[in-house]
Formats: C-alpha cells, sequence, structure tokens
C-alpha cells in the first residue's frame, strides 16, 4: 500500500512522506541496525528490551502519520467515487423513467388506436351477425385497414 500511495501522496502530503523515510527508514532502521550488529557481538547488545522499545517505537509514529495520509486521501478519493456513481445512478434513473414513460405512451397509443377500433370493430360484426341491422357504424376509423373493415360491415348491412 506505501508503494502504491507514495506517488500521489508525495505530491498532496510531502511532510508525511519525508517524515516516514527519515524518522523511520532511516533513523528507526539505522538503529535496529546497530541494535543487531552489536548483538551479533560477544556479548551481545547489552540492550533490555524496554530500552530497545524506548528507542524504536518512536521512529514507527511516522510510519503511522503516514497511513494516516494515505488513508484520508483514500476516504477523498472514494467520496469522489461515490459521488461519480449516484450521480451515474440518478442519471440512469431519469433515463429509465424516460424511456418507460415513452413506452406506456406507446401502448396507451396501440391500445386507443388499434386495440380499441378492433374490439368497436368485433361488437359491431357481432351485431350483424344477430341481425341487429340498427347497429351504428362509425364512419371515422383510425386505421385505413379499420376503415375498409367498417366500409365492409356498412356494405353488408345495406345488402
Amino acid at each position: 500500500m506505501i508503494d502504491a500511495r507514495s506517488l500521489t501522496l508525495s505530491a498532496s502530503d510531502p511532510q508525511a512522506l519525508a517524515a516516514m523515510n527519515e524518522q523511520y527508514f532511516g533513523i528507526g532502521l539505522r538503529y535496529v541496525a546497530s541494535v543487531r550488529a552489536l548483538a551479533l557481538q560477544p556479548g551481545g547488545a547489552d540492550i533490555s528490551t524496554a530500552q530497545f522499545a524506548q528507542h524504536y517505537v518512536p521512529t514507527m509514529r511516522a510510519i503511522t502519520g503516514f497511513r494516516d495520509s494515505v488513508i484520508g486521501l483514500a476516504q477523498g478519493e472514494l467520496r469522489e467515487n461515490r459521488q461519480s456513481a449516484l450521480l451515474t445512478l440518478a442519471g440512469a434513473g431519469l433515463a429509465e423513467t424516460a424511456l418507460l414513460a415513452v413506452l406506456i405512451w406507446m401502448v396507451a397509443g396501440f391500445m386507443r388506436h388499434v386495440i380499441g377500433p378492433f374490439v368497436q370493430a368485433t361488437g359491431i360484426i357481432d351485431a350483424i351477425a344477430r341481425d341487429d341491422l340498427a347497429t351504428e357504424i362509425p364512419e371515422v376509423s383510425a386505421s385505413r385497414f379499420l376503415r375498409i373493415l367498417m366500409r365492409m360491415a356498412s356494405t353488408s348491412l345495406r345488402l
């Protein structure tokens, strides 16, 4: 994670990166190397665990500061990505709503201009089949096919 964000972080927070490089990777790791070298010599390092921790642990605070900076940067990116995703979702929702409205309008028009006249024509044809010659046949129809169908029904009534 440090490598992945170090370039971005160095541009946005160069102090945190410099502090980590100086304190932990510089002072801290040199101290660990010196204690290790002393430990390999006869007689050992002659340092207690508490003394080692007292000197080494403060150098690790720079890592925590760097981590906090990286987390802050990641949180900022997440907020931006979330905002972008929400805007995309809202746009897609609006587009879907518009498409649904167009589909409803088309279905309603189909019902009104195609299915409705067929239902009306079916009623007229049923009336003619029952010898109900008083059935009124409309003059105007929504489509050419239905106008022809109505004319045929009207003609058959006159015969």
